[in-house]
Parts: C-alpha cells; structure tokens; sequence
C-alpha cells in the first residue's frame, strides 16, 4: 500500500461461494476509548468494594442515602458495593491505560534489561539534575555498587535505589527517595518514599506504592503532574524539559497525570494526589487515616481498606487545578493500528 499503509488480503470460501476481503491498515494516534467525562466520575470496569469511610465530603464514590439492591447506603464502615450506585460509572471496557506509552516523555527511566537494573536521563533532562549533579546518560546500578557518596553514585544523588526480589512482574522495585521533579517511567515497580511536596508523574508497568515515612508511623506528601511544575514564578515546566511541551506549552494531557500502572496502585496514608490516577489493576488504599485525591480515577477496582478514609475529590478543587486535570489520557498518545478501509470483491 501507501508509506505507513499495510493491505492486507484475505479470501473465504464457503462450498462453491468464493469472497476476498481487502483491508487498509494504518497507525493512528488514538486517546482513551470510549469517549467518557472522566470529571467527577470513577470509572470501573467491574465491582467496588469500599469498606471505609468513603462517604463522607467525598464528590465522587458512593453518597451516604444511595440505594444499592435495595439496601441503603449510610456510610458506616464494612459495606460492600456490587452493583451501579448513582454515581459511579460502570462500564463495559475502560479508557485505555498504557504506562509504556509514556516513556518518551519521562525525565528519568528506570529499567531491567536482561538482569540488568538501568537509569537513563536523556539529554532534554540536563537541566532539571543538573543541581544534583547528574548528566545525561546511562547507567547501570552494577557498575555504582562500590560507590558511596552522592557525588561519585548518581543513583545516591537522586535518592532512587533498587531491590531485585520482589516485584509484580519480576522486575524488581525502584525506590524514589528524594522529591525531585520529573517524569518516572519504570517497567518494573516503583515507590515513593519521600516526605514533603513534589512535582511528579510516575508511569509504571509493574505496581505504584505511595509510602512515605517521618519516622513515626505517620506518612505526608503532596504529589503534583510534573507537567504543572513551574521552575520560577514566570516559567513552566518548557524551560526545563522540552519532551512534555509543544510549542512551549504542556500537552494537556499530561497536565493530570499523576499515576499510571499496569499492575495496579497502593496508597498509603497522609498522602494528598493532586492529579489523575490510572490502572489496569485495583487502586488500594489500606492502613487506617486518610488520603486525598484531588483528580479523576481509572481503574479495573478501587479497595479501601477497613477503617480508611478516601476523600476523593474530582474537578471540585477549584483554582488549584486546571480543568485538563480531569481530562487526562491514560496512554500517552500510544500510536494504534486501526482500518482506514475495507471492502469485498
């Protein structure tokens, strides 16, 4: 066919009856499928199990009153949903979730090829580690191991490190423990282990744990789509990574993203998710107090755990979020072979 265009023939035959079909194949750039309003929604391509607090000042989830198989809602702990409550949204396939369509736009990527943890910062990063004291590269964590100080480790110096057992899909699980800004991508898992507030995306093929510790007991930190990061008061995040932006505006895509997975997302107390979440697993939320998430969810199932409160808030923010927040794509622009035509002779 045409460059970028694959025909493909294919001829039937039932008894004497013969037919060809011919098809034209190209890529095309498709966003989440179906078209839904992710604004103030959860959408679930099966069933909630919400065993917390769900309820209270929460503008998405189940409202305290709400009918469910003719039983009444009323927010006290240990209610199972099975079925369609008012307002969440099931529905029969989720907006695509595709965490490997968002490595083009990480600042960091954290990978395990054949037995071999790497980190590579691409050029367009310089800038934004500069201050730590790392350049573009690559680096494999075997050839740091003998390095102990953040001024020869580049791994040290951003506060990322790596465990070999575990992990959902048996390639291991980084850790972030520093907040510095960026865009995370990892085939692997990733946890966030710091405290305070952070201009941040993670896109993980494996499982994303939020998990930060003070030291007793209790957890805190802010997280914002590193898209919204602005390096001074008159600056955005272009002047420091290009790969997010075009014509030195954030894609607005990418202005919500806060967490993509595969596998699926745990949340652990004291954090606040300034932007969307999105999953082909469940996102999980055990461990008793509460967590704020302040832009839409996409997930295969949300789980709060026994004595946990969710406040999920939506586009009900205000100011603090930019409407995009709510509008974000789960794939990252993944280019997806689709039929330009068919037809039988």
């Amino acid at each position: 066919g045409a460059p970028g265009h694959v025909v493909i023939v294919s001829n039937g035959s039932s008894g004497s009856a013969r037919a060809t079909a011919i098809a034209d194949l190209s890529t095309a750039i498709v966003n989440n499928a179906p078209t839904t309003t992710l604004q103030n929604k959860i959408l679930l391509s099966g069933n909630a199990t919400l065993n917390g607090n769900q309820f209270g000042g929460a503008t998405i989830g189940v409202i305290s009153g709400s009918v469910v198989n003719g039983t009444t809602v009323s927010g006290s702990a240990g209610t199972t949903i099975n079925a369609n409550p008012n307002n969440i949204e099931v529905v029969s396939s989720i907006p695509v979730v595709s965490p490997d369509g968002f490595k083009n736009y990480a600042s960091i990527q954290l990978l395990y090829n054949n037995g071999n943890p790497e980190m590579i910062i691409p050029e367009a990063a310089a800038k934004l580690y500069s201050s730590s004291g790392v350049n573009p590269g690559s680096y494999l964590l075997s050839e740091y191991s003998g390095y102990t100080t953040s001024t020869t480790n580049p791994f040290i110096a951003l506060g990322i490190s790596y465990t070999a057992s575990g992990g959902t899909n048996n390639k291991g699980i980084w850790t972030l423990s520093n907040n510095i800004p960026g865009f995370i991508y990892s085939d692997g898992d990733v946890n966030i282990n710091f405290t305070g507030t952070d201009y941040i995306s993670v896109a993980a093929d494996g499982t994303v744990t939020t998990a930060p510790t003070n030291g007793n007991g209790s957890t805190k930190n802010d997280l914002y789509p590193f898209a919204q990061y602005t390096p001074t008061s008159n600056s955005n995040v272009c002047s420091v990574f290009q790969p997010v932006c075009q014509q030195d505006q954030p894609i607005e895509d990418l202005l919500g993203i806060s967490l993509v997975s595969n596998t699926g997302v745990n949340l652990i107390h004291g954090s606040t998710i300034e932007g969307d979440i999105g999953s082909n697993g469940t996102i999980a939320y055990n461990g008793g107090g509460s967590i704020t998430i302040n832009g839409a969810i996409v997930a295969s199932g949300l789980a709060v755990g026994k004595g946990s409160s969710v406040n999920v808030q939506g586009a009900t923010k205000g100011s603090g979020l930019s409407s995009p927040d709510n509008q974000a794509t789960f794939s990252g622009g993944k280019p997806t072979i689709v039929i330009k035509s068919i037809y039988w002779k």
